[in-house]
């Protein structure tokens, strides 16, 4: 191992302590490395990476980031060892080829699942929880799903007759349950916040539908919860793990396209063409505000996830066909230090589309297609490709080798294969608890900035009355 400057050294601890009853090849260490260019607002995942304990190991990181151009290679040596503060050595050595880097703001210790896991569902309103049910049933996942929850009694009684669950009267019964160790949390958005923190409190492992929560002081209580019981959270974003999408995540962060100017992310439902949908909690502000906070959050995470957090968010949201589904239209533009621009273009009332995306970059453009329901569940022309990229260099298109679904359940579908993996400890969060309250933070401003006329800074107060 070679000699490493004092200043390339950090020391940091993690908690909870290693319970003494449990042996070492019980747990292993999960890292996450964030890094952030100086002068940048956001910060960008570089990477996860999980040991057991007292083992050595030396991961090599090749890091692009797509605003600075700024490549960096990064030799990580990193010693776990146990002592009675659960103390985490790490050492870097590497040449470094940006301004400022801030490395390891975390780690939490994470139990090995080799076993099956038991699952609980709380709540069944969001209706993606019954796919991944469905695609649990395999196996091959290694997820049991035991017993069922639900306010609202014929949702129950319909989510635990389909799947054959227990149905539980409380959460607290369905918590105590020595057969759950993980939860699946698709209740009303209205609900989230308090189904965390009992599950917290019990020490389970949790999986949120989205929107995170109604307000930012919801979703405090989310993040608050999550660190003071560390037990495993993440959300259950879609737009994360598409394949398609991190295809073009990974073309922006290689730096082959140059610097990126513009991004536009269009996203669409019919649903607001539906007068039954009026009655329906997605819209009730009570338990969901409206179809904006429900829907918009995909693609407004999807820039967060591509690009990081903003400095400013504008927009225009409009009600244009049914009052009773309000909000079912609007753009909202998001802009970057030193660049790009984003936009997110969403229309409730959308029958059909083809494209969804679109990056313009330096030195090419990146072009995705049939990327939400409009445009994937209708007929499309032969020979379309679902992704492709154009590179000045070469004068011409190339299409991605990854295809497009028939239609967009497939993709819902596809989550259930990386939540298990999360719920077995084999991979991290798809979104932590902080990134998605910065997501919906981004949302709300749309709200602030729609309601004032004005261009809304991230850090505006007002998002935190919304």
């Amino acid at each position: 191992m070679p000699n490493f400057s004092s200043n390339l050294y950090n020391r940091i601890h993690c908690s909870p302590t290693i319970p003494q009853i449990l042996s070492k090849s019980d747990w292993k260490i999960e890292l996450t490395f964030l890094k952030r260019i100086e002068g940048a607002v956001s910060w960008r995942h570089a990477g996860t990476y999980s040991f057991q304990l007292g083992q050595a190991r030396q991961v090599a990181a090749n890091v692009r980031f797509s605003q600075e151009r700024y490549e960096i290679h990064v030799v990580f040596f990193i010693v776990v060892q146990i002592d009675h503060e659960c103390g985490l050595q790490v050492v870097y050595d590497g040449s470094w080829r940006v301004l400022t880097i801030t490395a390891i703001i975390g780690a939490k210790w994470r139990r090995t699942m080799d076993r099956t896991i038991g699952l609980g569902v709380l709540g069944f309103a969001h209706g993606h929880v019954n796919a991944y049910i469905e695609e649990w049933k395999n196996p091959v996942h290694g997820i049991k799903v035991a017993a069922g929850w639900d306010h609202d009694l014929k949702r129950l009684d319909a989510g635990s007759k389909s799947f054959m669950l227990d149905s539980c009267s409380s959460a607290e019964e369905l918590l105590s349950r020595s057969d759950v160790q993980a939860v699946v949390i698709a209740a009303e958005t209205s609900m989230h916040a308090e189904l965390v923190e009992l599950a917290a409190a019990c020490g389970k492992t949790i999986v949120l539908q989205k929107p995170m929560a109604l307000s930012m002081s919801e979703a405090n209580r989310i993040v608050e919860a999550v660190h003071k019981h560390s037990v495993p959270f993440t959300m259950a974003w879609q737009m994360r793990v598409d394949p398609q999408n991190l295809q073009m995540k990974q073309w922006l962060e290689s730096g082959e396209l140059g610097r990126v100017f513009m991004v536009r992310r269009r996203h669409g439902l019919p649903m607001g063409l539906n007068a039954e949908f009026a009655h329906s909690w997605h819209v009730n502000p009570v338990f969901n505000r409206d179809i904006w906070a429900d829907d918009a959050s995909h693609p407004v995470d999807f820039l967060q996830f591509l690009l990081g957090v903003p400095e400013t968010v504008t927009a225009e949201i409009a009600s244009l066909y049914n009052p009773q589904i309000p909000n079912d239209n609007g753009i909202v533009i998001f802009r970057y230090p030193n660049g790009p621009i984003a936009e997110v273009n969403c229309s409730f009332t959308c029958t059909a589309a083809e494209n969804t995306v679109e990056i313009i970059c330096e030195r090419g453009t990146i072009v995705q297609n049939y990327g939400d329901v409009p445009s994937c569940n209708v007929p499309r022309l032969e020979g379309m490709a679902g992704l492709k990229r154009f590179d000045t260099q070469t004068g011409a298109w190339t299409a991605s080798e990854i295809g497009s679904p028939s239609n967009h359940g497939q993709r819902i579908r596809g989550l259930a294969k990386p939540l298990a993996e999360f719920l077995r400890g084999e991979r991290g969060p798809i979104a932590t608890a902080e990134e998605s309250r910065a997501s919906l933070r981004m949302v709300l401003a749309s709200y602030v900035s729609n309601q004032e006329g004005r261009r809304v800074r991230l850090d505006d107060p007002g998002i935190d009355d919304v």
